[in-house]
């Protein structure tokens, strides 16, 4: 067969989903009913299968809007055409993989696609040191997810090949979801390759050649010389075992249906949001919406009678649809959007993007041990009185000492910032910043935490904003008290370094006896590291505190 320049994607299927061994490709694909079948020519070296998926021929959605205004508009018809090829081969037993066209990747089960796959080929193909010929300015791009207050997913490219670091990735905070660099070996891989859950290559090659390129896929998976340099991104690991999977399956389900974990609904993938008109589940079309994060999935499906009798394979066919402004419509399962965090036999895991992920001890026993020794607060904080409103609390503070003064929703505006800046919840008189947050999680936390560093950080490098601040000071003892007195003499001193402040964090919450180790969730404890780190460079003091509510 005549060899020629071809881009490929190829996805890794797992052995077997819901705990039957996948032995036929038609268990892999969403809707094989819908499309049509093509055995392979038996001269090919390999086992395999072709699906092909053809759309109705229709107008693009803006022809209408043109053909009001245009004579004898003529536009031909579009038909789309996607499509996806199984490939079996045998390396140490048998593995399926499947080779996407056009949008061929939406045919496939999602939760038949082995998570992270291709970026662990990447980063061992990109890197490969086996020929001593690697460099480190290999890199074009990389797709990162920071879990904090919103979920941001972000693409980084550089215009020349660069190192790793170039693209200011936080080992600590970011989950790298995607890489694409240059291959040492081009005769294998082609000029370039990215890595995700699929890998991207495009190798001179021919169609009865593709199973040694799977083989060379699977190989190159199975190689740990990516931990040299990336060992960090196996602190969280997908679970692939059929039991634990069945089982957090259940706490999951179970959790929804008492609302009893907080279950944030994302989209994901980057999308163009400009070009969106709206949201909504496919079981519910009439109610759109503009952001999934403003939806609670409980009173969602409770609401839609979907609640009662829900199951997991419920969620993996449920659908969260987007409606774009040129009519297309893009789709995914609901489990798919899900993001949680859920503890089973005593391990702690993350449901991200409709995958479970366990979180490697001893990353989570240093981060644990990191957060056990942040300082308690000095400055004593008055329980809450039932679950009232935060501001009411910050006022409850505030009055419960002559050295406090409350400072709750009072903002600053700077030039170099688009929003306001919360200054603080509560100020003393020796200079400690006390930021207070009610509940326990993870997009509060992630807000507080962000808040404290925020305020610091511009009260630290902003003539400006501290400039306000203090003015901001000023007014409000002016306006608390009936006269100027300097009780705050340390912020109309010349003492500006960091070192003479400390920024407290505050948690409200029903703690049960609980610590901080024991209370906060994972990503707000990822979270918190960051900042406090943060705030350790740049000289404050720090401590936090555990408020109750009686």
């Amino acid at each position: 067969m005549l060899a020629h320049k071809q881009s490929l994607t190829v996805y890794r299927i797992h052995e077997s989903v819901d705990g039957s061994q996948i032995t036929e490709f038609e268990q892999a694909l969403r809707d094989p009913s819908s499309l049509q079948s093509f055995d392979l020519i038996p001269s090919i070296p390999f086992q395999g299968q072709f699906f092909l998926q053809k759309s109705d021929p229709k107008k693009p959605s803006w022809f209408d809007f043109l053909d009001d205004g245009i004579n004898d508009l003529i536009v031909p018809e579009i038909q789309r055409i996607n499509a996806v090829l199984f490939v079996k081969v045998k390396y140490h037993d048998d593995q399926i993989f499947a080779i996407t066209f056009g949008q061929g990747r939406y045919l496939l089960r999602p939760d038949c696609i082995m998570k992270n796959y291709g970026l662990r080929v990447a980063l061992n193909v990109i890197y490969d040191q086996s020929d001593g010929q690697s460099t480190f300015e290999r890199i074009k791009g990389i797709d990162a997810k920071t879990v904090a207050e919103n979920t941001m997913r972000t693409r980084r490219q550089s215009d020349r090949r660069a190192t790793f670091e170039t693209f200011g990735v936080d080992i600590q905070r970011d989950l790298l979801r995607a890489v694409t660099g240059i291959p040492i070996s081009s005769g294998i891989w082609g000029t370039r390759i990215s890595g995700s859950d699929s890998i991207s290559i495009n190798p001179v090659t021919s169609f009865d050649n593709l199973g040694d390129i799977c083989k060379n896929v699977a190989q190159a998976y199975n190689d740990d010389a990516y931990q040299q340099n990336f060992e960090w991104i196996d602190n969280l690991h997908a679970v692939t075992d059929p039991q634990i999977l069945k089982e957090l399956n259940e706490v999951l389900i179970e959790a929804i249906k008492t609302g009893s974990m907080d279950v944030a609904i994302t989209v994901p993938e980057i999308v163009d949001w400009e070009d969106i008109s709206n949201f909504y589940f496919e079981f519910d079309s009439a109610n759109t919406f503009t952001d999934p994060e403003d939806v609670n999935l409980h009173d969602a499906l409770e609401s839609s009678k979907k609640l009662e009798n829900l199951t997991i394979k419920h969620l993996r066919q449920m659908h969260l649809e987007v409606l774009y402004s040129d009519d297309e419509v893009a789709r995914w399962p609901l489990l798919r959007c899900l993001t949680g965090e859920l503890k089973l036999g005593g391990n702690d895991y993350i449901l991200s993007e409709g995958h479970f992920f366990e979180i490697r001890k001893e990353f989570l026993d240093d981060l644990d041990k990191f957060i056990s020794k942040l300082p308690a607060t000095t400055y004593p904080l008055p329980s809450s009185q039932g679950d009232v409103p935060e501001g009411e609390y910050n006022e409850v503070a505030a009055q419960s000492s002559d050295s406090y003064l409350l400072f709750d929703k009072k903002t600053v505006r700077i030039s170099s910032h688009t929003s306001p800046i919360e200054i603080c919840d509560v100020l003393t008189d020796d200079g400690c910043f006390i930021h207070v947050k009610r509940k326990l999680s993870s997009s509060s936390l992630s807000h507080l935490f962000a808040q404290g560093w925020v305020s610091a950080d511009l009260f630290h490098m902003s003539q400006e904003y501290r400039t306000d601040t203090l003015t901001k000071i000023r007014e409000q003892e002016q306006e608390q008290y009936d006269s100027t007195v300097d009780r705050f003499s340390k912020y109309y001193s010349t003492m500006n370094t960091p070192g003479d402040y400390e920024v407290s964090y505050a948690i409200v919450a029903k703690w049960n006896g609980r610590n901080l180790v024991q209370a906060l969730p994972f990503f707000s404890k990822v979270n918190l590291r960051r900042h406090v780190d943060d705030l350790k460079r740049m000289g404050y003091k720090y401590s936090m505190a555990c408020v109750d509510v009686t």
